[in-house]
């Protein structure tokens, strides 16, 4: 069995970052998947994403997800760890649970031996035969094939977020919308919702503006 892992939602303020591991019974699966148009998830539009998803759940003899909560990546980084420890612990347990020959992952840390150290940590029992690449989600089929499920379902997880408490836009920190979200809740309420990883800087600068604005206002 082939194995291939990726994330979506890293650097969002707001949302799950969900990590996903599509498991091919062979490479001549990831083959066919390449034909379909399976490509790195971040240069296909959303139309063709959600086009490609049930393709690829059809293909794989399993998928699964883990989504990892803003309050479970907050709690994690208040224990003073890293988000690359973090991702690479939820890859091995990927990894753990099907237990492939051959794992190919998209390497977030600089150096990908480091990272491959990190995950071994959490490994149990023998480990498979491991690639350990950056870009892998443009270069290995099966694993662009796990970044569009990671992007498809963090995205439904977004607008399912939207459809509950108002627009807030992508999620992410460059979104002016998003920001603007951010802004009118915690003026509004005098703090974030779950669903915003209250230890990221764009959360900080708005706490600190809030308070700013705060004591402009009582004109001290």
């Amino acid at each position: 069995m082939l194995l291939g892992i990726d994330e979506s939602g890293r650097g969002p303020v707001i949302g799950d970052m969900v990590i996903a591991g599509v498991v091919l019974p062979s490479r001549r699966s990831e083959r066919l998947l390449k034909k379909e148009g399976v490509k790195d998830s971040k240069v296909l539009s959303r139309k063709k994403r959600e086009a490609l998803f049930p393709i690829i759940q059809r293909a794989s003899l399993r998928i699964v997800t883990r989504a990892v909560t803003a309050s479970d990546v907050d709690s994690w980084r208040e224990s003073g760890k890293s988000l690359n420890e973090l991702e690479a612990k939820v890859f091995a347990e990927i990894i753990n649970e099907t237990r492939p020959r051959l794992a190919i992952v998209d390497c977030s840390d600089v150096v990908p031996r480091t990272f491959r150290s990190r995950m071994a940590r959490y490994m149990n029992g023998a480990a498979p035969k491991l690639i350990c690449e950056h870009f892998a989600d443009r270069n290995y089929p099966v694993v662009s094939a796990a970044s569009i499920i990671a992007k498809v379902t963090r995205d439904s997880g977004i607008r399912d977020l939207c459809a509950a408490v108002g627009q807030l836009g992508t999620g992410y920190c460059s979104d002016r919308r998003t920001v603007e979200f951010l802004e009118s809740w915690f003026d509004a309420n005098g703090s974030f919702p779950p669903f915003v990883r209250r230890t990221w800087r764009t959360a900080d600068r708005i706490k600190q503006g809030a308070a700013r604005r705060r004591i402009s206002d009582r004109g001290l």
